[in-house]
């Protein structure tokens, strides 16, 4: 008697997520904030501080500024396409259309958010209309379609980036043609006096070294420890170098920050492998997006203080212990606040704030989608 052998059954198993671009995602954002809550908290409304502290906060500012936006966008580029991280190849389809229409439906979702609540925050304090990137009118709301003037331009820019990727892969324009010429665009923008314009076209570049590292994202999270003295030592090179020359052109703006990345991914990579670390970075990295949205919203209560109360902010901000606890203590307080928000607004039924509703993307694109993750 002749018996057939029937074959198990092919199970897929998706990829492992890399934890390190989730842990420096998390770091970015949440240094975002805090860059945020000095920025538009105590330097925007004048509050004092102590000349040491000062002198050190401006340069961890300086730092900051180097790396935020531009590890944002670049770990943006990493994600452009669902195949990037685990096929080893740069594909741009269909998929990647559908996250430029993603980034700008949720950049239009949340200027209405932003309207509404900046409207009633107004109609409680009227001082608001002094808080940073606040806008009331519908001529202002309507013209920010096309012209970002509130932080929210970071959707934006994902929009048009990825469009533009889209007709730079499908050209079949060399990578490093692209590269240079997002560089150059950089350091010839650098310093319009169009607000949107010259973020979005310096920061394009830090996104198209991403959408081209991709295919190395998973051989960067296996380096060794001894790739930090490399990654330190180019920051320190160009970070003093620019010191001593006292360099502020717009070529040594891109420089300094593509020098900075480098020693961030080492760090961000070493740390991702410590299991708290990994657990935590990698929850907040997967909310990103929550935090970025939310915490201009959260910040208003602080911003409120700082120009309602002086005394006891001035007295709070000159302390060296209390601009620390401002700080870091505030940012976390607004990351923390922000993760809850996201996650009561997902369990009522909100998740249209966060993604794409499934309903606008056809049945088969999702299944589609599916079979990439």
């Amino acid at each position: 008697m002749t018996s057939t052998r029937v074959p198990p059954p092919v199970t897929v198993t998706k990829p492992d997520r890399l934890a390190w671009p989730d842990v420096m995602r998390a770091a970015c954002v949440c240094l975002v904030v805090v860059f945020h809550v000095e920025l538009w908290v105590v330097e925007t409304t004048g509050l004092p501080v102590v000349r040491d502290t000062s002198r050190w906060w401006d340069l961890a500012h300086g730092i900051m500024d180097r790396f935020l936006m531009p590890g944002l966008f670049l770990l943006s580029g990493l994600l452009v396409s669902r195949t990037l991280l685990t096929t080893g190849r740069i594909r741009i389809d269909a998929a990647s259309v559908r996250r430029a229409v993603s980034s700008y439906y949720l950049y239009v979702v949340w200027l209405a958010v932003y309207w509404v609540v900046f409207a009633a925050a107004v109609a409680v304090r009227p001082s608001t209309t002094g808080y940073p990137h606040a806008f009331t009118s519908v001529s202002a709301a309507l013209r920010q379609l096309v012209a970002p003037a509130t932080s929210l331009w970071y959707l934006f820019a994902l929009a048009c980036y990825a469009l533009v990727m889209i007709a730079m892969v499908r050209l079949r324009i060399p990578a490093a043609v692209v590269i240079l010429a997002a560089g150059v665009l950089a350091v010839v923008i650098r310093g319009w006096e169009v607000w949107a314009a010259e973020r979005i076209g310096f920061n394009f570049v830090f996104f198209v070294v991403g959408v081209y590292l991709a295919p190395y994202a998973a051989a960067l999270g296996r380096l060794r420890w001894w790739w930090l003295f490399p990654a330190a030592a180019a920051f320190v090179l160009v970070t003093v170098a620019g010191t001593v020359a006292d360099l502020t052109s717009s070529v040594f703006a891109v420089v300094a920050r593509l020098a900075t990345v480098p020693i961030v991914v080492v760090v961000c990579v070493l740390a991702s492998r410590l299991a708290a670390v990994a657990r935590v970075g990698g929850y907040v990295g997967r909310h990103t997006l929550s935090v970025y949205v939310l915490h201009p919203l959260l910040m208003i209560p602080l911003w409120w203080w700082a120009t309602g109360d002086r005394v006891d902010a001035v007295a709070f901000t000159s302390n060296p212990a209390g601009l620390a606890l401002l700080l870091y203590g505030g940012g976390a307080v607004v990351v923390a606040l922000a993760l809850l928000i996201e996650t009561g607004l997902r369990r009522v039924g909100a998740g249209a704030l966060f993604a794409l509703p499934a309903a606008l993307v056809p049945a088969r694109a999702r299944q589609a989608d599916g079979a990439h993750r």
